[in-house]
């Protein structure tokens, strides 16, 4: 399973993470997207990445390549309490039809809390 390395997203306490990806591919023309209606994904969001995770969603994926995530108020208020330093990483898996196309993507997140 190939690891690669993404930027960080940054979630605000108590306001909803609405984040994106696309997946593509160079075939047959180079930004090609994938079909993903067949893949299954998952993020997770924690303080260490081979440890318990404080958050953890399946991720919507479509036949165009879009890969993505809502988090609600509610849920980020309670992610950045479970994480006082405001300071995690993220692992999204991707699961291929064939395990030989699956990824691992990681990178981190910033938690900030909203000004009043």
């Amino acid at each position: 399973m190939t690891t690669i390395q993404t930027p960080a997203i940054n979630i605000t306490s108590g306001l909803q993470l609405d984040q994106a990806w696309r997946l593509t591919s160079a075939y047959p023309v180079p930004r090609s997207p994938v079909d993903l209606s067949l893949w299954t994904a998952e993020i997770r969001i924690g303080t260490k990445l081979n440890e318990k995770a404080e958050f953890s969603k399946p991720l919507t994926l479509d036949a165009g390549g879009n890969i993505t995530l809502t988090i609600g108020g509610v849920v980020t208020a309670t992610i950045s309490d479970a994480i006082p330093d405001g300071r995690a990483f993220y692992q999204i898996n991707l699961n291929a039809p064939d395990p030989e196309f699956s990824q691992v993507w990681q990178g981190g997140v910033t938690i900030t809390r909203a000004v009043e």
